[in-house]
């Protein structure tokens, strides 16, 4: 009875909005924890797994802290499950986080809402289930600004060391998260000269800049590995930015992504607008409070669009840093409302189309490359002498995979055409011309292989040089091989040449489903129809 008596007495005793808080980020590690290790690792995943293996190769231009600490997570395991778990804790830790970043900027209120938006937000739910750094930068910059504000209002030494220590590991994290922190260096020149501690302040950004400069020098050295990959600056780029920012799929589900871009824009624009007023009115307390996130939105965006004249940087995860700022942005807009009804129902309603985007991601659109089921196939089928080509791109999954399932060197040669970037991912260097088919090389592998196993690029058209290179390199194959036998998985394709019509292979349930072509001879040549 008196222990009973003692638990009951415990939990009366806390804060309201710590249970609150707690339950809140209990409900979300639920969806990104649910299904972590379901799916298998896709073609990002596999570059991190290879990056983090060696010690060294963690030195690169876009997330080297993260791939830093996934080298020595790899000592406690290398399933699905494990590679992503550090993401999904540390998306569920942003949650108290950014609750403590709106009870300093607002109160209680703005930070439980923007706790319950950040808890059922769909895409920064998919990049929780991704063995990349997104996860950790949201996490970092959020602290960061937490630390930047602290330090603001109780300059101590702890607060600027923790401030500035948070910031260099957040630009280590991902580079983007230099546009945040300067969005802090301009808000301070908003301040009034006695509202902020200038000489700390400084002390703290040159030791930022010094420790962060290995990181921005290798980035400028690489300036073009930023372009790999990425669409130029287009209004429907940048749209889709938005998409992202606002818990949206924008190229899976227009349906309820649209009325959450419309809800979050509401919302955001009702905070531009207490913004504005209080910034005639000379409201000190509210236009600095509002003025910290509008700057920390608007900032980073122009800066990014002003440097994509130059190279193509308006990729929609590259902004999820400022997920942060626009979720209590528009937690602050819903703070606005008056009527308590309204207000209950506006988060009914941005919670209920968060939660069908976080349905609709589970059930229907994660779906990465299958990259587990296409090298058990291969593997299960492979003969000794065989020959599989691919791109390097590819080749860190594979290799993975192939580690894992227990496939050895001697049962196949492993081929990376010579057109292929030969460091795709894993060099900073960009191939100084168009990639060119290689006859030569293709009669060299032929001679040496009778049967080639062959997984083509063709995952987006973004390099349409390397997929026209890609298509050469099938119909090459097809007229030098009789038959021709394709396996469709899940976003993949491998397709086995041979010389002769292959037998019935071991079936795989990963393989939705698969086809196989007779060439009949012409001309002594060998031709697919």
């Amino acid at each position: 009875m008196e222990r009973e008596q003692i638990v009951t007495n415990t939990f009366r005793s806390l804060p309201r909005d710590a249970i609150l808080v707690a339950a809140i980020s209990t409900a979300a590690a639920v969806p990104r924890l649910l299904f972590l290790g379901k799916e298998s690792l896709w073609m990002d995943e596999g570059a991190t797994v290879y990056f983090a293996q060696d010690c060294w190769t963690f030195v690169r231009p876009d997330m080297p802290l993260y791939y830093f600490l996934l080298h020595f997570w790899l000592f406690f395991g290398k399933s699905e499950f494990m590679l992503r778990l550090p993401s999904a804790v540390l998306s569920v830790a942003t949650v108290p986080a950014l609750y403590s970043l709106g009870k300093r900027l607002f109160c209680s209120r703005v930070g439980i809402v923007a706790a319950l938006l950040f808890a059922v937000h769909a895409v920064d739910i998919q990049y929780a289930q991704e063995a990349r750094s997104y996860s950790l930068v949201i996490f970092l910059v959020t602290l960061s600004s937490l630390y930047f504000l602290r330090s603001i209002e109780r300059p101590s030494l702890g607060n600027l060391v923790g401030y500035t220590l948070i910031s260099v590991l957040s630009v280590y994290a991902h580079l983007f998260a230099a546009l945040v922190l300067a969005t802090h260096w301009v808000f301070l020149f908003f301040l009034r000269p006695d509202d902020a501690p200038w000489p700390r302040f400084v002390a703290s950004g040159i030791a930022t800049s010094l420790l962060s400069a290995p990181a921005m020098l290798l980035a400028l050295a690489a300036s073009g590995y930023w372009a790999q990959g990425i669409h130029k600056t287009s209004v429907k780029r940048l749209i889709d930015v938005f998409y992202a920012l606002a818990g949206s799929l924008p190229r899976d589900s227009r349906i309820t992504g649209k009325w959450l871009l419309l809800f979050y824009s509401i919302a955001v624009v009702a905070a531009f607008i207490t913004f504005g007023r209080a910034w005639f009115r000379s409201e000190r307390k509210t236009e600095a409070s509002y003025g910290f996130l509008v700057s920390g939105l608007c900032i980073p965006v122009g800066l990014a669009l002003t440097a994509s004249f130059f190279r193509p940087l308006a990729e929609p995860r590259y902004f999820l840093v400022l997920l942060p700022v626009f979720v209590l942005l528009a937690s602050a807009g819903i703070f606005k409302l008056r009527s308590p009804w309204v207000f209950l129902g506006d988060q009914v309603v941005f919670l209920g189309f968060g939660l069908l985007e976080d349905f609709a991601y589970h059930l229907y659109f994660h779906k990465p490359q299958d990259y587990g089921g296409a090298v058990r196939y291969v593997l299960s089928n492979a003969r000794p002498g065989d020959a599989i080509v691919m791109s390097s791109a590819d080749r860190p999954a594979f290799e993975y995979y192939s580690e894992r399932l227990g496939g050895t060197p001697e049962q196949s040669a492993l081929f990376i055409p010579p057109w292929d970037p030969q460091d795709w991912r894993c060099d900073v260097r960009v191939a100084p011309s168009a990639p060119r088919f290689d006859p030569g090389w293709l009669d060299s592998l032929c001679s040496r292989h009778q049967r080639v196993w062959l997984i083509p690029w063709r995952r987006h058209r973004r390099h349409k040089e390397l997929e026209e290179v890609w298509g050469s390199l099938e119909q090459s194959l097809a007229h030098r091989y009789k038959s021709i036998r394709s396996y469709k998985f899940q976003r993949l394709e491998v397709s086995l040449y041979s010389p002769v019509p292959a037998e019935k292979l071991a079936f795989s349930p990963a393989a939705g489903f698969t086809y196989w072509r007779l060439a009949q001879q012409s001309s002594g040549c060998s031709y697919s129809k």
